[in-house]
């Protein structure tokens, strides 16, 4: 398999827009993004280890931060899966890698 090559977690800034990438095939030509507002760290007293907390971009400018409705949906990471959430460059670099393993695939 493929390995995804993310380069270094971003500097999360509270209430910024970061894209959460997955592949929908083992080969990482096929990008899935969801785009989501970080809403801070260790936000519940109930995190043990270090939790990042992001809402759904779209939730979050129909209804507002999740901070301060707590019935809005919120999606965690930690430090196992924190690095699948990119910037704006980061987000740039994935889908080029993307594109550069899917033109491979059709050289001859």
């Amino acid at each position: 398999m493929v390995e995804a090559n993310r380069g270094p977690v971003p500097q999360f800034l509270a209430g910024q827009l970061y894209f959460f990438v997955t592949y929908c095939d083992p080969q990482l030509r096929y990008p899935i993004v969801e785009s989501y507002v970080f809403l801070g760290m260790n936000l519940s007293d109930e995190d043990l280890d270090d939790t990042w907390y992001f809402q759904p971009a779209l939730d979050y400018v129909r209804f507002g931060s999740a901070v301060e409705n707590s019935n809005r949906p919120v999606l965690c990471a930690n430090a196992l899966n924190i690095s699948e959430f990119l910037d704006e460059l980061g987000l740039s670099e994935c889908l080029g890698a993307a594109l550069r393993r899917r033109l491979i695939r059709r050289s001859p």
